[in-house]
């Protein structure tokens, strides 16, 4: 059964285009849990404003039944206001494939016209989607937020010219001194013997739950990781014993790991995630990856503590294809959140001209709950 065709105003509508930026796929490798990609947060405009805590550990004072109140104190919090991070492009469409969404008596030609605009927003929400996973690896394991004065992501403060800081403590990075009283990390774990890599997961989540009432869940691991956990005497005991199938693994947890290389699903109560397959393409081509071979990124769960919070801006969008006169201005705009796509006509040459735009910023609220470790310091 043929297609009926369609009018170009319907085809070229905002929210036509906006479902199609909906229905996109993600353009490079996103390995991140839904928890962290989720938006919890909208904000007008670009403009972003969050609470900074440490979270709660004290506990209540007991009070005599019929007493008055006891006087507390006011949580400490800090504030944090940021531009989020906003991406405006566009680009015209090819005049053939214009001319063939006006066919409307051709419903061949004009399913052309209708496949290459399909074309064009996948193309550009994946470029969207793209920045917003690398701005989200960029704060969750470099710490910052690089902008040159072209607009293009870093993946250093090289030539940056925009910072947005996630204030990771000193001592939640490195060989991990989170209270100043000595590394948690005392042995590289490139070290078989020497190493008990399960004793540090285990002191580090002690003192996860003591910094901010949470333990560690998640454990975003470089490209040299899983073999040092692999080739650690101890565990790779366990490795090679474990055989047995499970409901993840039916062929056994070790020879999972010993085939695919990546680490297994509760292995030490953590979620191993391979964050080194994350990477985005700078402005020159060439691929980065914000994670380093010898890093895990240990956090809290985000579901559990609002410490990561995802926020989307809002711009004022186009209701439809076509001239907006000057008495239905106010009416012809919605504000929309997050991405969203719409056409107007273009008459320098003839052809209809698409918007891409996206605005959002990933936040963290809570810093302690984030260690970026090194675990290959030469000892």
């Amino acid at each position: 059964m043929a297609t009926a065709s369609v009018p170009i105003s319907d085809v070229l509508s905002a929210p036509n285009l906006t479902g199609l930026v909906q229905l996109t796929a993600q353009g490079i490798p996103q390995v991140k849990p839904a928890s962290f990609t989720r938006i919890r947060h909208q904000v007008n405009r670009d403009y972003a404003e969050w609470k900074t805590a440490h979270g709660a550990r004290g506990v209540a004072q007991q009070t005599a039944y019929g007493a008055p109140a006891k006087d507390d104190q006011q949580t400490d919090l800090g504030y944090q206001t940021a531009k989020c991070l906003h991406s405006f492009r566009t680009v015209r469409l090819p005049i053939t494939d214009f001319m063939n969404l006006l066919q409307v008596d051709n419903l061949q030609k004009q399913k052309m016209g209708r496949d290459e605009v399909a074309r064009q927003v996948k193309f550009h929400t994946q470029r969207n989607l793209n920045l917003r996973t690398a701005a989200a690896d960029s704060a969750l394991f470099q710490g910052n937020i690089w902008i040159d004065k072209q607009g293009n992501m870093l993946p250093s403060a090289t030539n940056s010219v925009v910072t947005i800081p996630s204030l990771i403590p000193a001592g939640n990075q490195g060989q991990l001194n989170v209270f100043g009283t000595g590394n948690i990390l005392t042995n590289g774990w490139q070290n078989p013997a020497e190493t008990s890599i399960a004793q540090q997961i285990i002191n580090l989540r002690i003192a996860s739950v003591r910094l901010t009432g949470y333990p560690i869940t998640h454990a975003f691991y470089g490209a040299n990781v899983a073999n040092y956990l692999i080739n650690n005497t101890a565990l790779s005991t366990y490795f090679s014993r474990a055989a047995f199938p499970t409901p993840l693994y039916s062929s056994g947890v070790g020879p999972h790991v010993l085939s695919s290389g990546d680490l297994p699903a509760n292995l030490l109560s953590l979620n191993w995630i391979p964050g080194y397959m994350e990477y985005y393409l700078d402005s020159t081509g060439t691929p980065q990856t914000l994670l380093g071979p010898d890093e895990v990124v240990f956090t809290c769960d985000p579901d559990a503590v609002d410490f990561w919070q995802p926020m989307e801006g809002s711009y004022p969008v186009p209701n439809d294809y076509g001239p907006t006169s000057v008495d239905d201005v106010i009416s012809a705009y919605d504000e929309k959140f997050g991405m969203a796509a719409w056409a107007k006509p273009c008459n320098n040459p003839s052809t209809a001209e698409l918007f891409f735009v996206d605005t959002f910023l990933p936040t963290v609220t809570i810093p302690n709950c984030i260690f970026q470790s090194v675990v290959n310091f030469g000892s």
